[in-house]
């Protein structure tokens, strides 16, 4: 994800400039404002909701033998 930051304060980097960062590298993009509370949530939402839905998340169901073993002591 690529967040622009400090979208209340004059911008070093211009909005379709990150847009396109952020496209060029496959990645989510959004701009906010902590010192404002601007889409910070939403920053974190995105994110989120991206790990939620990907191939590789791990909800808990998993049925597979690492999952259901019991623990074993170190070493």
């Amino acid at each position: 994800m690529v967040v622009g930051s400090k979208i209340d304060e004059k911008r070093v980097v211009d909005s379709e400039e990150g847009r396109k960062f952020a496209r060029d590298h496959g990645a989510l993009f959004i701009e906010t404002s902590a010192k404002c509370d601007l889409f910070v949530k939403d920053a974190f939402n995105q994110i989120v909701k991206k790990i939620v839905s990907s191939k590789h998340f791990d909800n808990g169901s998993d049925s597979s033998p690492s999952a259901s073993a019991s623990p074993s002591s170190c070493c």
